[in-house]
């Protein structure tokens, strides 16, 4: 009797193992990324990663393509990802570049915003922005995406494979900013860039350099310096480095196609400015790229392209309806 209740016993328990053991196809299922070619599988050589030279990476095997991933931490273009094994899951470093983003699995309806164009149909979704995490709303489920490009009026996200361009304010990140400054550009018309830095002084570590008229998302406003987000590195940067906007709603800007004589199939490229009575050049952008125009100043468009907000001569902008009142 004792013996046929140990049998029983352990019968129950392997049930209850069965029934809570995770499959394959759940694991899948809940996973926003796969490997889109076959790929080294690597481990660290000192335990933590530290760079994104491979010589920190000792390869130990190899993920086919189409296996599923989700990303666990970031190390340079490296990618610590945990994945199924055949029987659980493991973990193991892959180059960024051999994952594909594959979107979440919800049945939601997808947004309004205007699609991909063909050229779109071959780019891999960029990782740049994935520190931030960012949800997608348009008064339904808020759903979480994959954000490719910021601009002040329309960004560009990445959700169910799709490339999709939608307001900005539609979007949201966890901020203590108010509504009208949880977007800034960078603003710097005489240097063209400001340092952001790891504490708010002066002699804090410097991150990196940013550039003027880069379109930011801000996490707490200071009275001196600001936390932000600049193409997905963040840091604090001078207040008087920053100007802040609210996010319009979609009935206060239009949008449109860079041209160049009428044209947007060329090869040619549009200059972009950080204001209309400066000659400070943002960066020279081919023909063709979308934009958002929020305003007119006399000869100029305010415009959102590429992830910049400044000013191009309104015979550079094609406007896909007129410019709101």
């Amino acid at each position: 009797m004792k013996r046929l209740l140990m049998l029983l016993t352990t019968f129950c328990l392997l049930l209850m193992t069965t029934a809570l053991a995770e499959t394959e196809a759940e694991w899948n299922a809940k996973c926003e990324w796969k490997t889109g070619t076959g790929t080294t599988l690597y481990a660290v050589t000192q335990g933590t990663a530290t760079s994104s030279d491979l010589s920190d990476f000792v390869p130990v095997g190899t993920l086919p393509a189409n296996t599923y991933v989700g990303i666990l931490e970031r190390s340079g273009n490296m990618r610590n990802v945990r994945y199924w094994n055949g029987s659980g899951t493991s973990s193991g470093w892959v180059d960024s570049a051999a994952l594909v983003w594959v979107g979440s699995n919800s049945s939601k309806p997808k947004p309004s915003g205007s699609r991909a164009t063909a050229s779109d149909l071959s780019r891999k979704p960029d990782d740049t922005w994935n520190s931030l995490t960012v949800t997608y709303s348009d008064g339904d489920e808020a759903q979480t995406v994959s954000l490719q490009t910021l601009g002040v009026a329309m960004s560009e996200i990445y959700m169910d494979g799709e490339f999709l361009r939608v307001p900005t304010a539609s979007l949201s990140w966890e901020t203590e900013a108010d509504d009208n400054q949880r977007i800034a550009v960078i603003y710097a018309p005489s240097t063209g860039k400001c340092t952001m830095r790891e504490e708010a002084s002066k002699k804090g570590k410097i991150i990196m350099t940013c550039k003027a008229g880069r379109v930011v998302t801000v996490l707490r406003v200071g009275d001196v310096y600001t936390r932000i987000v600049y193409d997905g590195v963040e840091g604090l940067v001078l207040n008087s480095c920053l100007k802040f906007y609210e996010t319009p709603d979609e009935d206060a800007f239009t949008t449109g196609l860079l041209s160049a004589k009428g044209k947007t199939n060329t090869t040619a490229t549009v200059s972009v400015y950080q204001l209309t009575k400066s000659r400070r050049r943002l960066d020279k952008i081919r023909v063709g790229a979308y934009l958002a125009v929020m305003d007119k100043v006399g000869e100029w468009y305010e415009v959102d392209v590429n992830g910049w907000h400044g000013f191009v001569k309104d015979a550079n902008v094609t406007l896909d309806a007129p410019l709101p009142d």
